[in-house]
């Protein structure tokens, strides 16, 4: 069983009894950090950062004693359940399941205890961060703040940011990967080449994220993720077939596929338009979509 159903059904089994009188202003779910809050986890993800607990978010105007209460009866649940002991947390690791205070719960995901309200906000806060805010599961949703919040985060990027995220993607990938990766090449430059050839993945998968108005998450999971987004699957097989494959001549080749399907993409929701394959100056046009006079003006890499 995976985390997140495990700690849907301990929550399930206890959550009554243990919110109480205290109900109206808690929300109960798994989200934030760690492989189960994104559905990524297996039995190997259990050596570490992994328990059957859940998260309890206390509205900021709930009761004073709300959440010393809360935690008091959350701490006094089973030591295990269905097998799993519930505090298998590593030394030096920030806490990721309990109960919390929404802003606190926030501010130690994002750096804010509420929404962005400004695009240079949300630029602020990095990728991963704001998918570890926005995945997971939430199984009750009496907290208003969590509810507000994580509504916002899913739902209220501005536009701009999106415009902006995209633009810096794509003009990456095209250094990366249309540019540098042949010239590393032919320098004889192998792990440098590798390297490119990274980043354009990075940068590519990247860009499909914001194309469907979602944040990456952590490398290491990006692939992953993406192909669970609306038509992600051929071009996450494609993208992670190009990171096993050391023929140079294939690796291009799949560069401009790649490279093609994003155009295609972009083309046909109106954010570019013209003739070049190459991803550069459509990236440019994508910025310059950006409504914003200040935010377009800034580097179309920052």
């Amino acid at each position: 069983m995976q985390g997140i159903a495990l700690a849907e059904r301990f929550y399930r089994e206890y959550g009554e009894i243990l919110t109480g009188e205290y109900a109206p202003f808690v929300s109960a779910g798994l989200v934030g950090n760690g492989s189960e809050c994104f559905g990524f986890d297996d039995e190997l993800s259990r050596d570490h950062d992994f328990d059957a607990g859940f998260c309890l978010w206390v509205d900021d105007e709930a009761p004073e004693e709300a959440v010393r209460v809360l935690t008091e009866r959350y701490e006094a649940l089973p030591d295990s359940f269905m097998g799993v002991t519930r505090r298998a947390v590593s030394a030096g690791a920030e806490r990721r399941k309990g109960v919390f205070l929404t802003s606190g719960f926030y501010r130690g995901l994002i750096g804010l205890g509420r929404a962005p309200a400004s695009a240079a906000e949300w630029l602020a806060i990095p990728d991963y961060a704001l998918a570890a805010a926005t995945n997971g599961r939430v199984f009750t949703e009496n907290a208003t703040d969590f509810t507000y919040v994580r509504n916002r985060l899913l739902h209220g990027v501005p536009n701009d940011v999106l415009l902006k995220r995209l633009a810096r993607a794509l003009i990456l990938a095209a250094q990366a990967g249309q540019y540098n990766y042949t010239r590393c090449v032919r320098h004889g430059e192998t792990a440098a080449a590798r390297l490119a050839l990274s980043e354009f993945v990075l940068q590519s998968a990247s860009a499909v994220y914001y194309l469907n108005r979602r944040f990456p998450p952590y490398y290491k999971w990006i692939l992953r993720g993406l192909s669970s987004l609306p038509d992600g699957k051929e071009i996450a097989e494609l993208l992670s077939s190009m990171l096993l494959e050391t023929a140079y001549g294939v690796c291009a080749d799949g560069i401009e596929e790649v490279a093609a399907r994003l155009l295609g993409e972009l083309k046909r929701r109106g954010l570019t338009f013209g003739r070049e394959n190459y991803l550069e100056p459509h990236a440019y046009r994508v910025a310059g979509q950006i409504r914003d006079e200040a935010l377009r003006q800034t580097h179309i890499m920052s």
